[in-house]
């Protein structure tokens, strides 16, 4: 099997590296950055292999439901899990048919979401 990779999304540049490494660790090709642009060109570039996109909802100059929805419509095989302190996530999960986890339930609750949607 072809080794997945984990594009993350987010603004915070302590979560950003947190979560490298944790994915790192787990064997997976890792892109954490807070440029949806380099996370967009990642995706539709990688064909073949498991992709997983961890996404915020609060990201300065974009809506991260309304990213996640636009990498649906056009990439469908790509797992979205969604990893907010947005009050609102659930909601937003539930229209994308994602999974959601608060970034207040630490590492191993989003590692158990990643690991899951990479199967």
């Amino acid at each position: 099997m072809t080794k997945p990779t984990v594009f993350v999304l987010d603004d915070s540049p302590p979560i950003l590296l947190t979560l490298r490494e944790l994915f790192a660790d787990e064997g997976w090709e890792v892109v954490a950055t807070d440029a949806w642009a380099e996370v967009s060109s990642g995706i539709f570039a990688r064909k073949g292999c498991p992709l997983v996109l961890v996404c915020d909802l609060n990201m300065p100059g974009i809506r991260g439901e309304d990213y996640c929805a636009t990498v649906r419509r056009y990439r469908p095989d790509v797992r979205i899990v969604i990893f907010s302190g947005d009050s609102m996530a659930q909601e937003a999960a539930r229209r994308l048919a994602a999974p959601c986890v608060s970034k207040s339930a630490g590492p191993e609750a989003i590692l158990a979401a990643v690991r899951q949607a990479v199967g």
